[in-house]
């Protein structure tokens, strides 16, 4: 049956999806400058209890948690869990000569998955984010005719999955599954260049892009016990190269400055509702976890993505494949004492991620280390949890005149975990 309690958290879960559905699209989750290229910044695709632990998911298997990153978990899954998280990052971007901070914050995921066949059959419903623009650069360039200019590069918006998954079991040990999402979400991306002597005519072109489309990933994972009682799980996940319908409104147009205004002189050209499609790329993963029942867990993930393969409207960015390494782990003090502080999760984990840019022969890579704690909320038997990720790194490189972004992120998730499906003998 259903309790009433649990009837409550629905209620905030559609309330908070209807929220996460409407302002999805106004709040800015990146503020990196190299949100530019390709579809923007990548964000991370799972949950804090996952980030806290370097962002290892494939061969991750918790009855107790969610795990988008490989569909294949869910199998294991037997009661219905409620995931939701948010984001705050403290971010500092230097170059040779000065640097600046800015603070951020945005909703990170929001799922909800329950059992058909217990044990056998899952099902993951919510929403997750795939990537995000926030950028806004200047430069200054001297040029020899008609005179001093600058160049202003500024993008706003994003893409989200809103998602359905399903995890089966093949055999005692073997588990599979599939995540269809559906992508949608829109960019802006404005490109001016401005004169700085008077009488001059001005350029800007704004190019903003939708994205409509499915998209499908899926993955395995294979589970046996070994000596000692440790538990071995390896796993593979991905998804194909898939072309993704888009839909653009480009204009490109000559301008003077006047004060605070500007007068437009003509239009070299215009587009609305221009269609077409984005490719992105197939991306692959394998991973693995060892653990011993309700103690301890430790696991790796190696992800690849071929980002050469990606094309907008056509056209190739120059992006280079990319490639990703998490490890990380967590440890339970003893998860059956009676003693509250025993029962707290702790975790840790680091990632190294080459990305997919390459700027003035310098690789914009990703490094960071993360740690993190799953606090039970009382209750019995403590099925719930509050899960809390600290993640610092840093990416890029002040080298011929880049811009190094140093950061500080913190992810709160709330887990809330409830077994409705069952009978009662006293009502």
């Amino acid at each position: 049956m259903i309790n009433k309690p649990f009837r409550i958290y629905i209620s905030i879960l559609f309330a908070l999806l209807l929220v996460f559905s409407t302002t999805a699209y106004s709040q800015t989750a990146t503020l990196s400058p190299y949100s530019r290229y390709g579809i923007g910044d990548l964000l991370y695709n799972g949950y804090s209890h996952q980030q806290a632990m370097g962002g290892i998911s494939i061969g991750l298997q918790q009855s107790s948690h969610l795990n988008y990153g490989n569909p294949a978990s869910y199998a294991i899954d037997s009661i219905v869990i409620f995931e939701l998280g948010v984001t705050g990052e403290l971010m500092t971007f230097s170059n040779a000569a000065t640097s600046v901070n800015k603070t951020n914050g945005y909703f990170s995921y929001i799922s909800m998955g329950f059992p058909l066949i217990k044990n056998h059959w899952y099902l993951n419903v919510g929403m997750i984010p795939l990537s995000a623009q926030g950028y806004k650069n200047l430069q200054i360039n001297k040029v020899t005719y008609p005179g001093n200019a600058k160049f202003l590069y500024e993008g706003t918006g994003g893409y989200n999955r809103y998602y359905a998954g399903t995890g089966f079991r093949i055999s005692k040990k073997i588990t599979a599954g599939f995540n269809f999402c559906y992508l949608y979400g829109t960019s802006t991306r404005t490109s001016k260049a401005e004169f700085l002597e008077s009488g001059y005519y001005n350029t800007q072109i704004q190019n903003t892009t939708t994205l409509n489309d499915i998209l499908m990933s899926g993955g395995l994972q294979y589970t046996t016990t070994m000596k000692k009682g440790l538990l071995l799980t390896v796993g593979i996940a991905g998804g194909p190269s898939q072309k993704i319908n888009a839909k653009r409104d480009l204009v490109w147009f000559n301008y003077l400055n006047k004060g605070n205004f500007i007068s437009a002189k003509d239009t070299v050209y215009s587009a609305k509702g221009e269609k077409g499609n984005i490719e992105l790329p197939l991306d692959a993963g394998f991973g693995f976890t060892i653990s011993k029942k309700n103690q301890w867990l430790f696991g790796a993930d190696v992800k690849m993505q071929k980002w050469e393969d990606y094309t907008s409207y056509g056209i190739n960015d120059s992006l280079k494949n990319s490639y990703k390494i998490s490890v990380g782990g967590q440890w339970v003090p003893d998860d059956m004492s009676i003693r509250y502080y025993n029962k707290i999760i702790y975790r840790v984990g680091a990632h190294y991620n080459s990305g997919y840019l390459e700027l003035e022969n310098e690789a914009i890579n990703d490094i960071g280390v993360s740690f993190g704690f799953g606090i039970p909320l009382r209750g019995k038997p403590y099925f719930s949890h509050l899960d809390l990720a600290f993640e610092f790194g840093r990416e890029g490189t002040t080298n011929n005149n880049l811009i190094r972004e140093r950061y500080g992120r913190v992810v709160i998730g709330l887990t809330l975990r409830e077994d409705w499906f069952h009978k009662t003998k006293f009502d």
